[in-house]
């Protein structure tokens, strides 16, 4: 959630083997379920 208690989504993704990892910019406010899936393997 963020300040004013909105909820928020954000995507994380590690491409070598959670050693690191990037956040992705915000998906929407109010998103509080999330799918994700991989289109190609590694990607």
């Amino acid at each position: 959630m963020d300040i004013n208690h909105t909820a928020q989504l954000v995507l994380s993704k590690s491409t070598d083997d959670g050693k690191t990892w990037k956040m992705h910019n915000y998906a929407r406010t109010n998103t509080t379920e999330a799918q994700v899936v991989e289109v190609e393997p590694g990607c």
